[in-house]
């Protein structure tokens, strides 16, 4: 059995866009469920979700799907990322300024 994570990421509906028309990320894309929102100022967000999804990153010098995605992510002006591993200490958040927050943590 593999460990797998939920994985949500918040970004704007123009970057989304631009993810999607690479076909490099067809497959990864095939199985997330997207619904799009709109901010205070009118502005489309997509709410991407994984469920039980094999979240890895590089092992042994071979670059993932997932490494290349990151990267994308990260590149992006604005984002929220959330990963939620199957152990209750294994949380990855990352935002870059979208105004607000979309996923919400409470922890204690």
């Amino acid at each position: 059995m593999a460990y797998t994570s939920c994985v949500n990421v918040a970004i704007k509906e123009i970057d989304y866009n631009k993810i999607k028309s690479d076909s490099f990320f067809d497959e990864l894309l095939i199985n997330v469920s997207k619904r799009v929102i709109y901010d205070e100022n009118g502005k489309k967000i997509c709410i991407l979700k994984w469920n039980n999804v094999k979240w890895y990153t590089t092992r042994d010098d071979i670059v993932s799907i997932i490494d290349v995605f990151m990267n994308r992510l990260r590149s992006l002006s604005e984002y929220e990322y959330l990963r939620l591993g199957q152990d209750v200490d294994d949380i990855e958040h990352e935002m870059k300024f979208l105004g607000r927050a979309y996923f919400s943590l409470i922890t204690k």
